[in-house]
């Protein structure tokens, strides 16, 4: 990674820290997802900037500049709320106590307030919305069969029992959201499944171009006091979701298959130094000499026919076999 440029290291830093934190075997899906790009033709940096955008939108921040992406805002706002909230009720829990040396039937009542403002709040849910675009180029002929195959991949994502409806060009997720707790009790400290509420995604899929364009609004309603663990959750889902579209245009595009001859063989190979003329024959071991052109050769000896990739199998198999001392 050294011959990446700043930025574009900073970009590959982020991403291996989201894979490994977001899957099993980040690191080398990561490595999988860049080659899968390059394969069409971008250079490594290109292709580290793709997926960067790809799996968290366009709305994410340059690295090294101290701005907060639009989802970022977003759930801190949400977090911000039982914050508000939490800093009341401390408010008036310490109004009852300067109030105490004064007035106790006054402090009696300020702190009252205050216990009744913690059982209300516990019985209170919020609401969150958040609405973003994402693009993904040379995908629109894929529309059709991208809608269809997003709620699969979403929900083994997700790992949640979602439901889904599509309507024309328009996709609806929804399901209950939820996760561990944990919360004390007496003196115990109980690790309790805590429920979200019903998350919501309500995606319009577009062509402009060649490219697809999606227009997501994501909405829930959490429990207040469950906020910090709703604002982690619709992190995962919305994250997710990218990632779900991604890999179902990935699933319906048609793979990109090379035509290789033996004088392109010859040629990349040349390129890295390595000069082959002649290799042996799998079946007699005679020596078996590249063609200048096309895309088989025969043993003159034994008859065995060796396509370009039999003869670039045999160039991988001794190269591995070569230990450095």
């Amino acid at each position: 990674m050294s011959s990446l440029n700043v930025d574009t290291q900073r970009l590959y830093e982020e991403l291996l820290e989201w894979y490994r934190h977001s899957k099993i075997g980040g690191e080398a899906l990561l490595k999988k997802d860049l080659e899968m790009f390059m394969s069409q033709g971008l250079s490594r940096e290109d292709a580290i900037k793709r997926l960067y955008v790809t799996i968290f939108g366009e709305t994410r921040p340059i690295p090294g500049v101290s701005v907060e992406s639009a989802l970022e805002v977003s759930l801190r706002k949400l977090r911000e709320k039982t914050e508000s909230a939490g800093a009341l009720i401390i408010f008036l829990i310490f109004i009852s106590f300067i109030l105490f040396a004064f007035s106790p039937p006054a402090a009696a009542i300020m702190f009252s307030l205050g216990v009744l403002a913690i059982f209300l709040l516990s019985l209170t849910s919020t609401t969150w919305s958040f609405r973003e675009t994402l693009r993904f180029e040379k995908s629109s002929s894929y529309l059709n069969e991208v809608i269809n195959e997003v709620p699969s991949i979403y929900q083994e994502i997700v790992l949640e029992d979602i439901k889904y409806s599509v309507s024309n060009h328009s996709l609806s997720i929804t399901f209950s959201a939820g996760g561990a707790v944990r919360e004390r009790s007496g003196r115990a400290n109980n690790i309790v499944y805590a429920e979200l509420g019903v998350f919501s995604i309500s995606a319009d899929f577009g062509v402009d171009g060649e490219d697809l364009v999606v227009n997501v609004v994501y909405s829930g309603s959490p429990p207040s006091k469950y906020i910090e663990l709703a604002a982690e959750a619709y992190e995962k889902y919305v994250v997710g979701f990218r990632v779900a579209v991604r890999k179902a245009i990935e699933k319906v595009r048609p793979k990109v298959s090379i035509r290789l001859e033996f004088d392109k063989l010859v040629k990349l190979l040349s390129e890295k130094g390595i000069i082959v003329k002649e290799v042996k024959c799998p079946k007699c071991g005679a020596p078996v000499r590249l063609p200048g052109k096309g895309e088989v050769t025969v043993c003159k000896y034994c008859g065995a026919t060796l396509t370009v990739y039999d003869v670039l199998k045999i160039i991988k198999k001794t190269l591995s076999e070569f230990e450095l001392s």
